[in-house]
């Protein structure tokens, strides 16, 4: 099966409906960025979830929150007509949305760091299939952007959600129209799974509780949103400075974990890189200073 299409040997290929399922896409639900060379390179790799996961994790994926509301921003072609009735084509139309993201106010201030970068851009629609391009029947890729903007955060009063626009178009019309692929996760025959479930990488604060040369106490919460995050359980999960080692790791359930070792020095601490974490989905914000008392 190669990806949604079927290949024909002819100039035109026929288009025969006695038995065709129509495909159930629906409106853009989340936007998947990558980096302009990211590809899955098969179909096989490109259901696979912890594919996408990696991409997530080594930063080479950037999803997006979730979309609140849509606007159709395409344009038309445009024909110049002739006297006897032909017409010519003079430019090729464009894809474009316009899109509403509910995010905070440190997180408006990370998305304009999305703006007008070189990026390719999967689509998850409300069914939970994800819209690519394929043009050689056997990678999946993003669809190439030329424009992606961020507008103005509006004010609200009361309980109105604040909403960020974001506008993006997509370089060359054919990726869609003559190269489309899609492929639908949660209709596999085995390990089935959910793209909008997907979600960015968390960012997670570290603060130090309390140190003595034996035991550091340290608290891991999303940066910015007060949520304890428990289930870095492992010694490679968190990196002492001057290579300093730690032997044992206690979750103690309420975000905080006590980090044992042996002769202890005052240095810093953090989590290990995003891919190399015991957890998916989180990147430390940076290091906690640790002050052991001699």
């Amino acid at each position: 099966m190669a990806y949604n299409s079927n290949d024909f040997d002819a100039t035109v290929e026929p288009m025969g409906q006695k038995y065709a399922q129509p495909d159930d896409l629906g409106r853009t639900l989340k936007l998947i960025l990558t980096s302009s060379t990211f590809t899955h390179a098969t179909q096989t790799l490109a259901e696979t979830e912890s594919e996408w996961q990696d991409g997530i994790d080594e930063e080479n994926i950037f999803v997006l929150p979730y979309i609140y509301e849509n606007e159709d921003m395409s344009v038309e072609a445009v024909m110049q007509e002739f006297a006897g009735g032909d017409s010519l084509k003079v430019s090729e139309g464009t894809y474009a949305e316009k899109c509403k993201l509910h995010i905070s106010v440190a997180d408006m201030v990370k998305l304009q760091s999305y703006k007008n970068k070189t990026w390719r851009m999967f689509i998850v629609d409300d069914r939970g299939n994800i819209l690519g391009t394929t043009p050689d029947g056997a990678i999946f890729k993003g669809f190439e952007l030329t424009t992606f903007d961020v507008d103005k955060m509006n004010l609200t009063a009361g309980d109105v959600k604040r909403m960020v626009p974001i506008y993006y178009k997509m370089r060359n019309i054919t990726e869609w129209s003559e190269n489309a692929a899609v492929i639908k996760p949660r209709k596999l025959s085995a390990d089935d799974w959910d793209p909008r479930d997907l979600d960015g990488l968390t960012d997670v604060e570290i603060t130090v509780v309390s140190a003595i040369a034996t035991k550091v106490v340290v608290r891991a919460t999303a940066y910015l949103k007060g949520v304890a995050i428990v289930g870095f359980t492992a010694v490679t999960d968190w990196i002492l400075a001057t290579g300093q080692t730690i032997t044992g790791v206690t979750d103690n359930g309420d975000g905080t974990y006590d980090l044992a070792g042996t002769g202890l020095v005052t240095g810093t601490i953090t989590l290990g890189e995003p891919e190399d974490l015991t957890l998916d989905g989180y990147k430390s914000i940076g290091t906690a200073v640790v002050t052991i008392a001699p």
